[in-house]
């Protein structure tokens, strides 16, 4: 298991459900895309899986739950106005579902978000309900909202390699 804080990114399958104990807060796992299907899914926890792994999105400290919760649906309604939220949990947990644009039988993915405001890390899910190839639609999609956000970054991006370090 590999944790961000109190996001966990799971080095197996798992249901995407609360981890809801007696006294602690309610935790939200991001699930795996299946390896065994052939629907297009992309997701922040397949690190093992580069054709279906994304990399979380990062934000600065600065920047309230509350502030990062609301530029995601923004962005998420700018890109798809279509899109309908089926399920939020304040500033931490949003799943939404999209039409996709131009798609003649009317396929609607499921998106899915945790924002971890401790760790400043948003990480997240983007699946077909149905197997076939979407061209890339869920990627391209994820990447929209990530920019028309305008406050996420992409984990890693800004961290320096052998190849590019300056001494």
């Amino acid at each position: 298991l590999f944790m961000f804080g109190h996001v966990a990114l799971a080095d197996e399958e798992m249901v995407l459900s609360p981890n809801i104990n007696n006294n602690s807060p309610t935790t939200y796992r991001i699930e795996k895309c299946s390896t065994s299907s052939k629907a297009p899914c992309v997701s922040t926890s397949n690190v093992r899986q580069l054709d279906l792994y994304a990399p979380p999105w990062t934000f600065s400290s600065n920047i309230s739950a509350d502030e990062i919760m609301s530029r995601l649906k923004g962005a998420i309604q700018v890109v798809d106005s279509s899109s309908e939220i089926m399920q939020q949990d304040g500033n931490r947990y949003l799943v939404v579902q999209s039409k996709r644009p131009n798609d003649l039988f009317g396929t609607v993915d499921k998106l899915e978000f945790v924002v971890n405001p401790q760790d400043q890390v948003v990480t997240f899910r983007s699946a077909a309900p149905t197997e076939g190839n979407d061209f890339g639609t869920q990627r391209r999609r994820l990447e929209e909202i990530r920019k028309r956000a305008g406050v996420f970054g992409i984990m890693g991006d800004t961290m320096n390699t052998a190849d590019t370090a300056t001494i």
